[in-house]
């Protein structure tokens, strides 16, 4: 993963005071991009929409 962004290990880490931040993160982050590609990038959150993420 660094290799393809032509940064150092040590810089990508030194972006997170732990792995739990780090996994936080990358959750957080398939969170986002899963609920933008089932909604469209439209989010309201009413029965329709949640029956989609669900």
């Amino acid at each position: 993963m660094t290799k393809e962004a032509q940064v150092n290990r040590a810089t990508f880490y030194a972006h997170f005071s732990d792995k739990y931040e780090l996994i936080e993160y990358l959750i957080g982050d398939f969170d986002s991009i899963s609920i933008n590609n089932r909604t469209s990038g439209t989010v309201m959150f009413y029965h329709e929409s949640i029956h989609q993420l669900v």
